[in-house]
């Protein structure tokens, strides 16, 4: 018989859903991994683009002396949006995970 804190150890180190999988509850794990995929992505975004951006106006800048390089401000408040989000769906997975792994193991007719 399997542990009852695999499915939470999996959604909580190896990816979101992952533990929703091992329960064979295949709709649940696939709906946390693509909406923590696309949270993720977003924030990677949010992230990675204006400091490419910044690199790329410094190094026109320092080539041509040209002072019309513009710097791109990071976007704070879709980074931190996208982070809660994330967050929040990581948290209500694991949760999600354990409340099924207690209802795995818990006897027909007892309250959880």
């Amino acid at each position: 018989m399997k542990s009852d804190r695999t499915p939470v150890f999996l959604s909580a180190f190896v990816y979101p859903g992952a533990g929703q999988f091992l329960q064979r509850r295949w709709i649940a794990g696939l709906l946390y991994s693509l909406c923590f995929t696309a949270c993720f992505v977003l924030f990677l975004s949010s992230v990675i683009r204006p400091i490419f951006q910044t690199l790329s106006a410094a190094l026109s800048w320092a080539e041509s002396t040209n002072a019309d390089a513009t710097f791109t401000p990071v976007p704070l408040f879709r980074i931190l949006v996208t982070f809660v989000v994330a967050l929040a769906l990581y948290i209500s997975n694991i949760a999600d995970a354990a409340r099924a792994a207690r209802r795995a193991q818990t006897p027909p007719g007892l309250p959880l």
